[in-house]
Order: C-alpha cells, then structure tokens, then sequence
C-alpha cells in the first residue's frame, strides 16, 4: 500500500519510529496510522504548510526541519523535530487560527479526520492525549513568560 506521495506503508511506518511523539504507540497502532491514510510529506523553506484562516482539520508531527508560526504576519514560535502543529483545528473542527511556513527542508506526518475516524478509539485517545497534553505545555510555558513580564 502507498500513500499519495507515493510512499509504502512500510516507509511511514520506520518514519513514525523515528518521532517520539510516536513511542508509546504499539506496533499494530502504527500500522493503523500508516494504513488508514496518515502520511509523510515534505515541504521546501517558504512554503505554507498551513495557511491562516483556512478551513482544514489535519494535525502534523514533525520529522525533520523548522518551522514558523505566525498569527497575522507576526512570528508566534518557531518548531523543530517531534513538535506537532494544527491540532488546535484537528481536534475542534475550527478554521486555522495561524499560519505555518517551512523554514529548512522539512518532513511532517500527517493525519486529517477522516483517517482519524476511521481508527479505533484507543488509538484515537492516544492521539487526542498527546495534542492535549502538548497544547498544556504550550499554555504552561505561555503562563511563564506573562509572569516573568509583570
């Protein structure tokens, strides 16, 4: 099987063993996320991989590269390997709320909804678990910084 890139699930797979955000999946799970439609894409620096205001609900996980988050054309964060990004949009359903653009050569994983509805509910959990508990750490760190500025 190969995924629109052209890619074998075998491919995805030993690119999904590579991403910590990944470690605590089984190996059945990870043939899951490969089969159902996750998948591996690439993006050269300065393209948007993710455009604000824009109406699409996949999430990404970060292989490889650095990218950068901007909200109106102001730089929010930049992300390097084993981030996630578009899981505010993947988990609510609602429209982008920030741009993402490819700062270096760049892989992402790569599921939308309709492939997460087709996997079964553990794995489900396991990845709404994660996006929550990293958009945790993301509003913990964003706390800090407002405390250290008063």
């Amino acid at each position: 099987m190969k995924n629109k890139e052209g890619r074998a699930t075998k491919d995805i797979i030993k690119i999904i063993n590579e991403i910590k955000f990944f470690d605590v999946f089984t190996e059945y799970e990870k043939k899951r996320l490969a089969g159902v439609g996750g998948c591996i894409e690439t993006y050269k620096p300065g393209v948007k991989i993710i455009k604000e205001g824009d109406k699409d609900a996949s999430f990404y996980v970060l292989h490889s590269g650095l990218v950068r988050v901007t909200k109106r054309d102001v730089e929010l964060n930049q992300l390097a390997k084993g981030e996630i990004f578009g899981e505010m949009a993947f988990l609510s359903n609602i429209i982008r709320s920030t741009s993402v653009t490819a700062l270096e050569n760049v892989i992402v994983f790569r599921l939308d909804r309709d492939a997460m509805d087709r996997l079964n509910c553990e794995i489900r959990e396991k990845i709404k678990d994660h996006c929550i508990g990293k958009l945790v750490g993301r509003l913990n760190k964003m706390t800090d910084r407002f405390r250290m500025r008063m």
